[in-house]
C-alpha cells in the first residue's frame, strides 16, 4: 500500500496540487462540492478542492458496516486488508474506480467506506464522528439506524472529519443511489 500511494502521489496527486494551485489559485473552494458517480473516490476531490467544508458523493456501491478489524481472527484481518489493496488498484493504476471491478471489490470489503475510510485518513484527516443517514420526503436529512439503512430509498452516511494540518472541519456524506435518469424517476 505504501508503495502504490508514494507512486500515486509521485507521479499524479502532487501534479494534481501544482495544478489546482496555479489554475484553480483564484477559485475559493467554499462551496458545497457535488461528486456524482464518484465510488468512495473522496481522495480526488480532496486534493482538486482541500477546503471545502462539505463534499457530496453519489454512486451505486453500497454503505455497509465496516467489521471491526481489531476483533477479527489474524488470517480475516489479514484477507480483508489484501482485499482492500486489491479493491484500490484501479485508483492507483488509472485514477478512478472501474464498475465492473468494484461490484466484485466492495462486495469483499463490505462496501464504500473501507476505501473511503482509507482516503481520508491517507490524505490527512481524522475522524471525528459518523452517522448512517437517509433524505426524507421533505429533503431533510434523517439518521437511520445501520439495520434499518437498507430499507431507505437514498441509504447513506455522514462523516465528520477534520484536516490534521489545518484543523478545517469538513463533512463527507456518501449516497448509495442511482443518479441515472430512472434511478432518480425511482426515488
Amino acid at each position: 500500500m505504501d508503495k502504490n500511494w508514494d507512486k500515486m502521489f509521485e507521479t499524479r496527486l502532487s501534479k494534481m496540487t501544482g495544478w489546482r494551485d496555479s489554475t484553480l489559485a483564484t477559485h475559493h473552494d467554499s462551496l458545497t462540492l457535488f461528486y456524482p458517480f464518484s465510488g468512495p473516490d473522496f481522495l480526488h476531490a480532496n486534493y482538486l478542492y482541500p477546503h471545502a467544508p462539505t463534499y457530496l458523493l453519489a454512486a451505486l456501491e453500497p454503505v455497509a458496516a465496516v467489521p471491526q478489524l481489531d476483533t477479527l481472527p489474524l488470517s480475516d484481518r489479514d484477507k480483508f486488508l489484501d482485499t482492500l489493496g486489491v479493491s484500490l488498484r484501479d485508483i492507483f493504476q488509472k485514477s478512478y474506480f472501474i464498475t465492473k471491478h468494484m461490484k466484485t471489490d466492495l462486495k469483499q470489503v463490505k462496501g464504500v467506506l473501507p476505501p473511503l475510510y482509507f482516503f481520508i485518513q491517507r490524505s490527512g484527516h481524522e475522524f471525528i464522528s459518523q452517522k448512517f443517514i437517509t433524505i426524507d420526503s421533505t429533503g431533510n436529512e434523517t439518521e437511520v439506524d445501520y439495520n434499518k439503512l437498507h430499507w431507505q430509498k437514498t441509504p447513506g452516511v455522514k462523516l465528520v472529519i477534520r484536516n490534521i494540518a489545518t484543523q478545517e472541519i469538513k463533512t463527507v456524506y456518501y449516497f448509495s443511489v442511482s443518479i441515472s435518469n430512472s434511478g432518480l424517476t425511482e426515488r
